[in-house]
């Protein structure tokens, strides 16, 4: 007996397949981001696609077979990257941002999410990882363009603050050379005195001509004020000092990767940098907690950030001040730990911020200020730096009329996350 049977069917899934196979292998060869196929249950590498081999630094043959977790994966802070222990249970990977130390020596930095599918009832991961080394750079520029942005103007407040101290300084040098002027001529008539005395009874001329040179050089006078001269001369000399070492902190590129500072330091520099910015409008005054610990972070972003909302809550004083003059204006910066937080808050009197414009505070390009007076980039880079770069949390709290208070948070264990504040 002979027995038909109708393939048709099977032939078109069979040529389906095969067409989903090869749509699949050229958008995986196509396709601008590194693709990882891994084994969920030895956590080793099945394939990949020429982009991740490229962003890897090995060949596709290095890598297969190659356990996933030594490929030198990173977190940004410069640790080790957690493990992919993803399932169905636990779902897909969200964006992160990883550092990959190449053979060769480079370190890229890329954007990694991870999927999980199935293919053939085989569960497989997939590691899509997208090579952000150009976006990283531009982000710098960006960085770097509101870094100075905000050091001009600062830049003839902070020439100011140099030169009061420079004025006392060039003063009393003056005044104290003159003094010599005066004390060097009575040296000669000391001199001859002594040399009298040694030789016998001193003549009534040589005496007289003594007091007659401490009544001319009024030598009372030069006693009393010398002192106080050249203290001021070193008082002037320590604040330039101060200025210039704090400016220098606050403008310093400093590494790029994580390491332990002292943020208390970092603030009061920061405060002496933005001086001429507040001291105009209103008092500021520090609470900084003493007992704070070292703080992983890159630190001269963490002094851009604390300037920006100095500045910002300068400028909400000085509008505050148009609408009451007679009000009571001041700027707190403090820190302390909170917590698994190291805090830092930058508090003003100012009139708030207003509710229509609290949602887009963070965005960027939104800016309150007149045209030409601010970019709208402080606040957009400042979330970037604390919540991407340093897992943190930066939030304000506001009271239309009566001020505002930004908060920045920043993890002592270098973990971040979302948790709570004890």
């Amino acid at each position: 007996m002979i027995m038909f049977c109708d393939m048709t069917d099977r032939k078109q899934a069979e040529r389906q397949a095969r067409e989903n196979e090869e749509v699949l292998r050229k958008i995986l060869t196509g396709i601008r981001a590194g693709i990882f196929i891994i084994d969920p249950v030895r956590f080793v590498i099945a394939d990949v696609n020429p982009i991740a081999a490229e962003i890897a630094g090995l060949s596709r043959e290095e890598l297969i077979g190659k356990p996933w977790d030594q490929i030198g994966w990173r977190d940004i802070s410069g640790g080790k990257a957690a493990d992919l222990s993803y399932t169905h249970e636990t779902g897909d990977a969200p964006n992160q941002e990883l550092l990959i130390d190449r053979p060769d020596g480079k370190i890229v930095p890329v954007l990694k999410t991870v999927l999980t599918a199935e293919k053939q009832g085989k569960l497989l991961l997939y590691a899509v990882v997208f090579d952000i080394s150009e976006r990283k750079a531009i982000e710098h520029q960006l960085f770097i363009a509101q870094k100075l942005e905000s050091l001009g103007p600062l830049a003839a407040g902070i020439a100011h603050e140099i030169n009061t101290p420079t004025q006392y300084f060039n003063n009393n040098i003056h005044f104290i050379k003159e003094a010599f002027e005066h004390i060097f001529p009575m040296c000669g008539d000391f001199r001859r005195l002594l040399e009298a005395a040694k030789a016998g009874p001193v003549p009534k001329d040589i005496i007289e001509g003594v007091e007659a040179a401490l009544d001319r050089h009024d030598l009372s006078y030069l006693e009393e004020e010398m002192p106080g001269a050249i203290a001021q001369t070193l008082e002037g000399l320590e604040r330039i000092s101060v200025i210039v070492r704090s400016v220098k902190q606050f403008a310093h590129p400093g590494a790029a990767d994580m390491a332990a500072a002292d943020l208390n330091e970092a603030l009061r520099s920061t405060v002496i940098v933005s001086r001429n910015e507040w001291k105009y409008v209103a008092e500021l005054k520090t609470d900084l907690d003493p007992g704070l610990p070292l703080v992983e972070c890159v630190i001269s972003e963490i002094n851009q950030v604390v300037l920006n909302l100095i500045i910002n809550a300068a400028h909400a004083i000085a509008e505050a001040i148009e609408v009451n003059p007679q009000g009571t204006w001041l700027i707190t910066l403090s820190s302390r730990k909170n917590g698994p937080w190291a805090e830092i808050s930058v508090s003003d009197t100012g009139l708030g911020i207003p509710p229509e414009v609290q949602p887009k505070i963070f965005d960027p390009f939104f800016t309150t200020k007149e045209v030409g007076k601010g970019t709208g980039q402080g606040l957009a880079i400042a979330r970037r730096i604390v919540v991407e770069k340093h897992k943190g949390e930066i939030f304000f709290e506001t009271s239309p009329g009566q001020g505002t208070t930004f908060t920045i948070r920043l993890p002592l264990d270098g973990r971040g996350s979302n948790r709570d504040v004890q």
